[in-house]
């Protein structure tokens, strides 16, 4: 667990889908076939070189990436793995802090702004086979991977909802981790998440060594009492602005 500020690795992104309304072209039952993105990864706030994965569905393993425009950060860097068992495609961007600096143990961004250039990674993924996610693996180590809580929008796609085949299931219950369940997986004592995902707006993040719990105070009720609660917007007193980077 750490400090808990999660900020190891903050993710901005957009997607445009291109989807199959069916048979009937009646908007019932869409499936997702392709998606263009535009990342940035404006802080890495670990002394590791943590991966990011784009994962999709991909029962054909026919799904292709293609990067359209990134002046800081080259295809080589992505690697593709097939999950034969889940019959999802990973594509793992790795070595993200090469953006920035050619130092792999660097903070990038979450002591103060040393970058205030952040790039933009394009492309896009053809042949999806209906949905698709993101993960992070930690150090950029192949089995050590960290996912977002629980999707009921991917309720049809349960892979989605599970770590990969390739994910060491020993990290389970190790340490503050205390995964347990679908339902219930990449928690740690208390229920808290090890990944915040799909917000609205680009929220700034904690200071390195600051927990969120700190800099979002009702981040603690959000998680344990309301689930419908907006503790991230600027309002009502969600920051504390002297231990978040603005």
């Amino acid at each position: 667990m750490g400090d808990y500020d999660l900020n190891d690795l903050v993710h901005n992104y957009s997607y445009q889908e291109g989807i199959n309304n069916g048979d009937s072209y009646n908007g019932q039952n869409t499936s997702v076939t392709e998606i263009t993105f535009d990342f940035k990864f404006p802080a890495i706030g670990a002394g590791f070189n943590n991966s990011f994965v784009l994962r999709v569905m991909d029962g054909d393993n026919n799904a292709t990436l293609n990067l359209e425009s990134s002046d800081r950060y080259a295809s080589s860097e992505i690697t593709r793995l097939h999950d034969t068992q889940n019959n999802t495609t990973l594509f793992v961007f790795n070595n993200l802090k090469s953006m920035y600096t050619s130092n792999s143990a660097a903070i990038v961004n979450t002591v103060k702004i040393d970058y205030a250039d952040i790039p933009v990674i394009s492309g896009t993924v053809f042949n999806i086979n209906g949905a698709y996610d993101e993960f992070v693996l930690k150090d950029g180590e192949v089995g050590q991977e960290i996912h977002p809580l629980h999707n009921e929008l991917h309720i049809n796609y349960p892979a989605l909802n599970a770590a990969s085949m390739y994910n060491d299931a020993n990290n389970f219950l190790r340490c503050d981790d205390k995964s347990s369940g679908i339902d219930n997986l990449f928690v740690n004592a208390n229920g808290f998440p090890w990944v915040l995902s799909d917000l609205p707006t680009e929220l700034p993040w904690p200071k390195e060594g600051v927990s969120i719990l700190d800099a979002y105070p009702n981040f603690d009720d959000f998680v344990t009492s309301d689930s419908s609660l907006d503790w991230y917007s600027n309002i009502n007193g969600n920051r504390v602005n002297s231990k978040i980077i603005n």
